[in-house]
């Protein structure tokens, strides 16, 4: 998580930048916080589940099933964020690279 918090560029740099960079990098990381939490929260769930919920009757088992269903949900919209989000950062890298060194050359 802490390194979640670091990749976040600071509130004055986002105001400033007149690019969508740090929005990315803004969007990439909560993505990654929420795909983080929800894995900690199914893990969780689990554990309680197998440890305390002995019955199928127990009505703690068809809200832990509904829990477990929203948890998966979002974990599998920000995987697929991510992995969009992971394709564009190498692409605007290359393209970076690519632009300094040509500055570097004039």
């Amino acid at each position: 998580m802490h390194k979640l918090d670091e990749m976040l560029p600071s509130d004055g740099f986002i105001l400033t930048t007149d690019s969508y960079g740090p929005d990315l990098m803004a969007e990439y990381a909560t993505n990654a916080a929420i795909i983080v939490a929800s894995a900690f929260a199914l893990d969780i769930m689990a554990h309680y589940d197998e440890s305390f919920i002995k019955t199928g009757k127990d009505k703690r088992k068809a809200m832990f099933r509904d829990f477990q269903g929203a948890y998966r949900e979002a974990q599998d919209e920000c995987l697929s964020r991510s992995e969009g989000h992971e394709f564009l950062i190498k692409e605007l890298t290359s393209a970076q690279r690519a632009l300094k060194k040509v500055l570097k050359e004039l």
